[in-house]
């Protein structure tokens, strides 16, 4: 019988380890076969820069191989995901059932707890079940559109209307989903980005992108926007749009801030002089990504193979230096 084993990212290597203890269940928690795991943003940011050990991988798929006692909303084959931190069942929080408002959440990848991995425990209030029938690449990406959603939700609770421009920043997988978000709720947003490479990609895909140079030539686009979503970050180098951010909405207009960012310079002088209201995207929840699910089940399919590179999970040095180039939309490891 094969070992359980996981992925972990170690002094600047992955190093694949065998569980020296096995995994034992409570009664409210089920494990789950992990079947392919996206490679996030986040996570291209820990290997370039975190020393030690660094948790990777959060957005996946898997399968349920065996259930707690009291699990009764789950079976065995189903296939699952997880919100991308798990609750640590220790604080007042969870010792009262209210699993929501967990203090003391970790991200998937901390102490052994990993999806690159034969197999995972997840507890049951981070579970979110996956339409059965759609593709493995379709069922990856339901996670990176969730975060699309959240940028909708976001506008959408600071002023969005149904008659606003809205400009997108940035075209990786968060940059696109956050306008199909938009698309597909009636909006019609433009996308810029800097990457002509990621231009192309969008472009392939039919979205209104511009190229970051020829927008801002001629001077046409600041202070003509009533939403701006900034979908950057800082995490591949530079600083992002988010310094001059102010530059694009019109006075009073949106700003949301769904970009990653590890040192985050904003102008709040000039926020403020334009009055500008500022989202920025925080702690997501559970419930939040099942009805995102619904939303997503009938729409997603059409553009998963298009937008995924698969590589096995025994390529994941490989899958990560890809990764790394940010050519590819989205690279997912995948249990072959």
């Amino acid at each position: 019988m094969e070992k359980d084993w996981f992925y972990t990212y170690l002094n600047g290597k992955f190093v694949k380890k065998d569980r020296k203890v096995p995994i034992k269940l409570n009664h409210n928690e089920v494990l789950v076969k992990p079947m392919s795991v996206g490679i996030c943003g986040s996570d291209l940011y820990a290997i370039k820069h975190n020393e030690g050990e660094s948790p990777i991988g959060h957005e996946w798929v898997g399968k349920i191989v065996e259930v707690g006692d009291s699990i009764k909303n789950y079976s065995v084959g189903e296939i699952v995901t997880s919100s991308a931190n798990y609750c640590c069942q220790k604080c007042r929080a969870c010792l009262s059932e209210d699993w929501s408002e967990c203090t003391g959440r970790k991200l998937l990848g901390t102490d052994s707890i990993s999806v690159i991995s034969s197999h995972v425990k997840v507890h049951k209030s981070d579970l979110v079940k996956l339409p059965q029938e759609l593709s493995i690449e379709a069922q990856v990406l339901l996670e990176v559109a969730f975060i699309g959603d959240l940028s909708y939700m976001h506008a959408k609770k600071i002023g969005l209307t149904e008659c606003d421009k809205i400009a997108i920043f940035g075209a990786g997988p968060i940059g696109i989903f956050s306008y199909l978000a938009l698309k597909h709720r009636g909006y019609e947003p433009i996308l810029v980005e800097k990457s002509q490479v990621r231009v192309d990609n969008a472009k392939k895909l039919g979205l209104n992108v511009e190229n970051f140079a020829s927008f801002l030539i001629g001077g046409t686009n600041f202070s003509k926007y009533d939403t701006v979503i900034d979908c950057t970050g800082d995490g591949a180098g530079g600083t992002g749009l988010l310094p001059h951010a102010h530059l694009f909405p019109k006075r009073s207009g949106s700003i949301v801030i769904i970009g990653k960012y590890f040192d985050a310079k904003l102008d709040n002088n000039s926020f403020y002089k334009q009055n500008l209201r500022v989202s920025w995207l925080g702690h997501h929840g559970v419930e939040e990504f099942r009805q995102s699910v619904k939303f997503w089940t009938p729409i997603i399919e059409k553009y998963a193979k298009s937008l995924v590179r698969v590589f096995p999970f025994s390529e994941v040095e490989k899958a990560f230096e890809v990764g790394l180039k940010r050519e590819h939309t989205k690279c997912i490891l995948l249990d072959k």
